[in-house]
């Protein structure tokens, strides 16, 4: 049986990501005001409550950081060579070639809604740490060659004996 044939996809920060980040991030906030303003109705503030409204203002702060932090997703250039997964980030010098500044890796589907995926790449290359590429990408951002990364993502794996599927 033959894995999937090679593909390459611009992957970029993506409108519909920062929207779904912004919207989960306010109304959670939402959620920690509103009751937080129940928290201070009520007759009696014991000191559990003062504890509870001081780790409910912790968890916001904590949680504007983490929205900021993933509002801005890596551009790069996601590819399936018919063996591995490569990634090759956006911002790579001009003297030095993209098969230099590409990292192979592990790509994960995180959550898979059909016109979307938000997926997980974990770059280990020897003698150091991981790194953790996060990317969500959606039919509209990949266009013609979305049904070929997905046959990629959730193909079998070629063995050492067996060849790799010529580009299309």
């Amino acid at each position: 049986m033959r894995t999937a044939p090679a593909v390459q996809v611009p992957v970029g920060g993506g409108l519909h990501w920062r929207r779904f980040v912004s919207w989960t991030g306010g109304a959670a906030g939402a959620a920690l005001v509103a009751w937080f303003v129940q928290l201070l109705r009520t007759p009696a503030l014991s000191e559990m409550n003062m504890s509870t409204a001081a780790a409910a203002a912790v968890g916001a702060v904590l949680g504007v950081l983490a929205a900021r932090r993933y509002m801005k997703l890596p551009e790069g250039l996601l590819a399936w060579t018919g063996t591995c997964w490569s990634w090759c980030p956006r911002r790579v010098s001009e003297a030095q070639p993209l098969s230099q500044a590409a990292r192979e890796g592990e790509l994960q589907v995180l959550l898979d809604f059909g016109p979307a995926l938000l997926m997980l790449m974990r770059l280990a290359p020897p003698g150091t740490r991981p790194h953790r590429v996060w990317m969500v990408l959606t039919r509209e951002q990949v266009g013609p060659t979305w049904h070929a990364l997905r046959a990629a993502i959730y193909s079998r794996r070629p063995t050492t004996d067996e060849p790799a599927a010529p580009p299309r």
